[in-house]
């Protein structure tokens, strides 16, 4: 594929779960323009602010988000991508297409047992 078609195909991988994610989550979520290099915009998506919300936190405000829309991927060079832009966030990275058509979220161990926790403290575990 080459760098054009490349690009078109990750950008659209990115909305899909954006997409996917807004709707499961029932919130605002887009795609980051410049691939997370804008100062202040990192990872790949990210949830949308609502100036009528009145609140500047969001549920996905402590998550960096690193999109991978590839059949063959180099994991642990997408892990130090979702890493290095992450910075004080938990990162996460979402991979679409990997086995046929389904999505992944990779994390880190601390993190997921973070999770977990929470939720057996919020009694949604046993």
């Amino acid at each position: 594929m080459t760098g054009k078609g490349a690009k078109e195909k990750g950008k659209r991988g990115e909305r899909a779960i954006a997409h996917l994610l807004s709707k499961g989550l029932d919130i605002d979520i887009a795609r980051i323009p410049c691939s997370g290099a804008l100062q202040g915009w990192k990872g790949d998506i990210q949830e949308r602010k609502s100036s009528q919300s009145g609140t500047n936190s969001g549920i996905l405000d402590p998550y960096c988000m690193e999109v991978k829309n590839q059949q063959k991927l180099n994991w642990w060079a997408a892990i130090r991508q979702a890493k290095s832009q992450a910075g004080s966030k938990e990162w996460l990275l979402i991979v679409t297409r990997a086995l046929e058509g389904d999505e992944y979220v990779t994390m880190s161990l601390k993190h997921f047992m973070e999770l977990l926790l929470r939720g057996k403290d919020n009694g949604k575990t046993e």
